[in-house]
């Protein structure tokens, strides 16, 4: 008798233990149920999307690190882009961040369709690509949900001299320069009336990355960072079928309003070491969550703040 109740009591105690690690597997320390969280997983086999898997896993880290959710919840915490596009016929989400050639993305969706030269690729309702107002989980799980970053650096410079010195001072509205001001000179004016009052803020071009791309609370399953763009592009045409179409060429690589690696560091020559520390404490969430380089470190602009 005295065996079988020891017997009883060690098969109850490893029913006991079984149940407990179910779950313990099945629900998060939040108290949401695993199975109602979407986990980004790669798109398909390769090493591009590898990367961009142990890339995205990393952010979530850095995400979790302070403090920030990163459970993925339709019905109860999931959090859109500031904006995100869709292209419904290839399945495919696109998170819109100004600077990482969005231009060129949606000029790749019109001609999608045929349109080879489009006017303007960032009307709205324009009939190639649709805004995304609400989703669905069922909407979203077998799609590519594909988002780029920069280093907020190059980010930085490169909308400075593409929307401030090519489309007349577009980033300072109401903000007086000298006729005489030369291009470094409008640039400290601009650091100064802008970007060290808090004015950053309201521009697209100029805001953090990590926040209006919502990458610790939004479910992509391709974060691919902007140095890599080509990679990347190569693999989501080949996800979506569509290598047959020439991908469009950034304006960046077309001529000197961009910013490349080169012209980047020409500019932060110019500056001294305090206001560069300044512009970079701005993005200080952007450069620890994405894990980019900052001015001075070896590899520059680079990712390097972890393996991929």
């Amino acid at each position: 008798m005295y065996c079988n109740s020891r017997a009883f009591l060690g098969l109850l105690t490893i029913v006991l233990l079984c149940l407990l690690f179910v779950i313990l597997h099945n629900f998060s320390p939040s108290g949401v149920k695993r199975s109602d969280v979407i986990v980004a997983t790669p798109i398909s086999q390769g090493g591009w999307v590898e990367r961009s898997d142990r890339y995205h896993h990393k952010i979530q880290e850095h995400c979790h690190n302070l403090g920030i959710s990163t459970h993925w919840d339709f019905k109860l915490n999931f959090v859109l882009p500031r904006r995100m596009i869709k292209k419904p016929s290839i399945r495919l989400f696109y998170g819109c961040n100004p600077k990482t050639g969005s231009s060129s993305f949606k000029k790749f969706l019109f001609k999608i369709d045929g349109v080879v030269d489009p006017h303007n690729v960032h009307l709205q309702n324009n009939g190639h690509y649709e805004e995304v107002q609400n989703l669905s989980y069922n909407e979203f799980k077998d799609s590519i949900r594909v988002v780029f970053v920069r280093n907020p650096l190059t980010r930085l410079i490169s909308a400075f001299r593409d929307k401030q010195l090519k489309f007349e001072r577009y980033l300072t509205p109401g903000i007086d320069y000298p006729e005489s001001a030369e291009p470094f000179d409008v640039f400290r004016i601009f650091l100064a009336k802008i970007m060290f009052t808090g004015r950053y803020s309201e521009d697209v071009h100029l805001q953090p990355q990590w926040l209006q791309l919502q990458l610790c609370a939004f479910p992509y399953n391709l974060v691919a960072d902007y140095e890599h763009s080509k990679e990347y592009i190569r693999l989501i045409q080949i996800k979506t079928n569509t290598q047959n179409i020439t991908y469009p060429v950034s304006s960046e690589g077309a001529n000197a309003t961009g910013s490349s690696d080169d012209i980047t560091t020409s500019w932060l020559e110019i500056l001294s070491e305090d206001v560069i520390r300044a512009i970079e404490s701005i993005y200080e969430l952007d450069f620890y969550i994405l894990g980019y380089t900052r001015w001075g470190d070896e590899g520059f602009p680079h990712i390097k703040s972890f393996k991929l």
